[in-house]
């Protein structure tokens, strides 16, 4: 189960403030990303894989829904 006060204040931070995004990813598993970026609009969650650095990026990728990576 992902852990909701670090989903929610990850949500909080704003789009444009690129480093605190980088920094929150890092802390979150691969489930909770994945929970993060289905909850996302589509200019945010392109924003937040982008951050994910590319090894993280590709198990995130893996472990979307078929609609939500097709849309990345």
């Amino acid at each position: 189960m992902a852990n909701q006060g670090a989903l929610d204040a990850l949500e909080d931070i704003r789009t444009s403030d690129l480093s605190s995004l980088r920094d929150a990813l890092a802390e979150l598993r691969v489930h909770e990303i994945v929970t993060l970026l289905g909850r996302s609009d589509s200019r945010r969650r392109a924003v937040l894989f982008r951050l994910l650095p590319k090894d993280r990026a590709l198990d995130v990728f893996e472990a979307l829904e078929p609609g939500l990576a097709r849309e990345l």
